[in-house]
């Protein structure tokens, strides 16, 4: 399954999600690319600076294969964690498959990949994939993929 490029550039400003900076809650959109990221009124978060997420390709990443494939950012600074969760929203070309399961992993430097989370939602027309997350990970590489059945 293929996604069309997925992509998000999101600069959060440091009074948003600073270090020690209160929010006043934001949904940063770059609707040219179909992805949210949610931030909850008062969230901080341990970023020094700007927060950034830009889409990653299939072809970008080392160990992904395949139909396994539904979306990917790099986020940065990484590791970056937050006081409370904040919402990835993907808008998808395609509809993940019904009966199709997906779940949020990690990648590490060395093309390893983690479970991240499980907690993914999908729309009921299963074109919207959602997940919340306290923190982004040391290599900054969110994947969402699907799971074996």
């Amino acid at each position: 399954m293929r996604m069309l490029y997925v992509s998000l550039i999101v600069v959060l400003a440091v009074a948003l999600v600073g270090c020690g900076g209160g929010g006043g809650g934001s949904t940063i959109v770059d609707p040219g690319f179909n992805v949210a990221l949610n931030v909850p009124t008062g969230t901080t978060s341990s970023a020094s600076g700007s927060i950034t997420a830009t889409a990653k390709a299939e072809d970008d990443l080392p160990a992904v294969e395949g139909d396994a494939f539904i979306a990917a950012t790099a986020v940065t600074p990484a590791p970056t964690t937050f006081n409370q969760a904040v919402t990835l929203t993907f808008t998808l070309d395609t509809a993940v498959p019904s009966g199709t399961n997906v779940a949020l992993f990690s990648m590490a430097a060395n093309g390893d990949i983690t479970l991240f989370s499980s907690g993914v939602s999908l729309s009921a027309d299963r074109k919207t994939a959602t997940a919340s997350v306290v923190s982004f990970p040391d290599n900054g590489i969110l994947l969402i993929l699907t799971l074996p059945s």
